[in-house]
């Protein structure tokens, strides 16, 4: 069963939509507001001119789970960054994640000024 669709015509279309419209100005907007709402969260949201950056102290989610013993897929951060960039494709604009296991970095940017791909060895597992 399909639960969601990873393109901009799916659940993450009114975000993407927001993030084409606003830029990297709403990408802030949207994390900051996000993080704030999310108990336990340590991420400081910085918006630069060519970028917004998330330095993500203390992961809500990774500690939430493990708080409450329950298992964490080891590819857990790997799939935050194909969300992230799934919803931040369509509106012209990558991540990169580096770093991982409740703690990273993301960088979001405009498409076109990024010429590196994400590395995967970037990303940790969560064992």
């Amino acid at each position: 069963m399909l639960l969601c669709k990873m393109d901009s015509s799916g659940y993450y279309q009114p975000l993407t939509e927001r993030w084409r419209r606003g830029g990297l100005p709403s990408v802030a907007e949207c994390w900051r507001a996000f993080f704030q709402a999310e108990p336990d969260a340590a991420v400081e949201v910085r918006e630069l001119a060519d970028a917004v950056t998330l330095d993500v102290k203390v992961c809500p989610a990774i500690k939430h789970l493990r708080q409450n013993g329950r298992e964490i897929v080891p590819c857990f951060c790997q799939h935050r960054y194909f969300v992230s960039e799934a919803s931040a494709a369509p509106a012209g604009l990558t991540v990169r994640v580096r770093g991982g296991n409740g703690s990273c970095m993301q960088r979001f940017m405009i498409r076109e000024a990024c010429s590196e791909p994400q590395r995967a060895e970037d990303i940790e597992e969560v064992p």
